[in-house]
């Protein structure tokens, strides 16, 4: 069953990462687990409208990708460079 909209998506990015909180995902510490997560996604559960708002809610930057899986990239990518600042 696909699920439709982005507050199911962040449940599921929360649920999977381990945050306690929605909230928890704009938080840098949880980088690591955060892109753990989307790796065990398929994009095409969730429409694309969801995945740029969900993008759009985590990383507070505007991303109008053209299809699931570049969304799941992009938020890989933001993700990456958190982790990365986080270490320093």
């Amino acid at each position: 069953m696909a699920l439709h909209d982005m507050s199911d998506l962040l449940d599921q990015l929360q649920s999977l990462s381990g945050c306690s909180y929605i909230s928890d995902l704009h938080l840098a510490r949880y980088a690591k687990e955060i892109r753990s997560a989307i790796k065990k996604m398929d994009p095409s559960s969730f429409p694309l409208g969801a995945w740029n708002s969900a993008i759009r809610y985590i990383t507070a930057e505007d991303c109008q990708a053209q299809t699931q899986l570049d969304a799941l990239r992009f938020l890989d990518f933001w993700l990456a460079s958190r982790e990365e600042k986080s270490k320093r």
